[in-house]
C-alpha cells in the first residue's frame, strides 16, 4: 500500500513540471512535432489550456495544434512514419485518437507530404469536405 501511494504522488507531481506530459493512460504519441516558425500552440487532452508547441515535442492522440498569424509548424505522424504535414499560418488541427490517420482541419490551411509508397490511408476532414489519400 505504501509503494502505491509514491506512484500516485510521482505521477502528481510530474504532471505539476510537465503539463500534457503525463496522463493516467499514458496514450502514444500520435505524432512529433519536426518544426516550429512563429507562434504555435498546443491543447492536449489531458489539459485545458493551450501551451507553446515546440519542436521535438511528442502529441497524443486527441490533441490540438493552432498557428498564429506568422506561425507554421511541421508534424510527423508516428503510424508508420510516412506522413508529414505542414500546418500554415492561423489554422488549427485535430490529430487522430487511436490508429487511425484521421485529422480534422477547423480552420487554415494544410499541405500534406507522404513518402512514395506509402502504406495505408491518410484522411482529411473539414466542415464540409472529406479527402482519403491512399497511396504516397
Amino acid at each position: 500500500m505504501r509503494n502505491f501511494k509514491k506512484i500516485i504522488l510521482i505521477t502528481g507531481i510530474s504532471a505539476l513540471f510537465f503539463p500534457g506530459q503525463c496522463t493516467a493512460s499514458q496514450e502514444m504519441p500520435a505524432a512529433t512535432v519536426l518544426d516550429v516558425s512563429g507562434g504555435a500552440e498546443v491543447l492536449r487532452p489531458s489539459t485545458l489550456r493551450w501551451m507553446p508547441l515546440e519542436k521535438k515535442s511528442l502529441l497524443p492522440g486527441g490533441s490540438k495544434v493552432r498557428t498564429g498569424d506568422k506561425g507554421s509548424t511541421h508534424i510527423l505522424f508516428e503510424k508508420g512514419l510516412e506522413t508529414a504535414v505542414k500546418l500554415d499560418n492561423n489554422s488549427e488541427l485535430s490529430l487522430p485518437r487511436g490508429g487511425a490517420l484521421t485529422v480534422f482541419l477547423e480552420r487554415g490551411r494544410l499541405f500534406v507530404m507522404r513518402e512514395e509508397g506509402a502504406s495505408g490511408r491518410f484522411e482529411i476532414r473539414t466542415r464540409h469536405l472529406r479527402v482519403q489519400m491512399s497511396l504516397g
